[in-house]
């Protein structure tokens, strides 16, 4: 994303904190938040691997769906299925 445009959501944002709130709210609707705390040593394993411009906690989530989609048609669930 250029610089400009993430200016530009940012002021759209301080413009318009109603609508932020209203789809931060829908967005979090039927979702659980967690909040994990990684090792630096294993952040820096991650970083080998994601794209450098994708957030760890977005790389994780990701990695976590794809498995629990595996997972739900597989009898045996093998946490080693994640990466």
């Amino acid at each position: 994303m250029s610089k400009a445009k993430l200016e530009t959501d940012r002021r759209w944002r301080q413009r318009n904190p109603e609508k932020v709130r209203a789809y931060t709210a829908k967005y979090a609707e039927g979702k659980t938040k967690v909040s994990v705390t990684l090792d630096n040593w294993i952040a820096e394993e991650i970083a080998k691997i994601k794209p450098p411009e994708q957030p760890l906690g977005g790389w994780i989530r990701e990695r976590l769906e794809k498995w629990a989609e595996v997972s739900k048609t597989k009898t045996s669930r093998n946490s080693d299925d994640i990466f």
